[in-house]
């Protein structure tokens, strides 16, 4: 498994991806890779912002020479976001997580889950295997400070039931990301 960290600028960014290119040609063992890249692949996986033409070609030359791609996902398409205002807010696929063709291969029954990202910047990711079923009770931490302010409920049921539902559902629509926006101002305040 590697683990990449993408540089912010694109000339260290390429001195990456040049030293990983040597890596693939010595591996012939199912090999995943996760991903909090710049760089989107292609122009569909950017919300707002702009995308570089140049460097979505060089991320794609790269991700083709190393023959590497996507292990299948599901959730968010978007897993990053740039938290800022509405008419300012950009969504972006930054996160992959993605295999060689061993790992295609041998773990073809895994996919990724991207959950929402809540309150950070980028979504969680879990890996599985479509298979495996989860038994018995899952531990939930619940911090009884939190049920002590009369809105508590109230905030919770917004913004995970509406808003938030309905922004995944709309990534673009603004009224509903100035409504996420305001509440999840409250929410903090809470």
């Amino acid at each position: 498994m590697t683990m990449i960290y993408d540089f912010n600028r694109v000339v260290e960014r390429q001195e990456l991806w040049e030293f990983l290119k040597n890596e693939p040609a010595h591996c012939d063992e199912p090999w995943l890779w996760t991903w909090d890249s710049i760089t989107v692949l292609n122009p569909v996986e950017r919300l707002g912002g702009n995308t570089t033409k140049i460097e979505m070609e060089q991320f794609q030359e790269y991700v083709s020479f190393c023959c590497i791609e996507d292990i299948q996902a599901n959730g968010a398409l978007f897993t990053w976001s740039n938290k800022q205002e509405p008419v300012d807010r950009v969504y972006s696929k930054l996160d992959r997580i993605m295999g060689n063709f061993e790992w295609m291969e041998e773990f073809c029954d895994y996919t990724t889950h991207f959950q929402p990202e809540g309150q950070f910047d980028h979504c969680p990711c879990t890996i599985a295997d479509r298979k495996m079923r989860i038994t018995g009770r899952r531990n939930f931490k619940y911090y009884n400070i939190w049920g002590q302010s009369d809105l508590f409920k109230e905030c919770v049921r917004s913004v995970w039931q509406n808003k938030r539902r309905e922004l995944m559902d709309n990534p673009g629509d603004m009224e509903i990301m100035q409504d996420e926006h305001v509440v999840a101002q409250e929410l903090k305040g809470l």
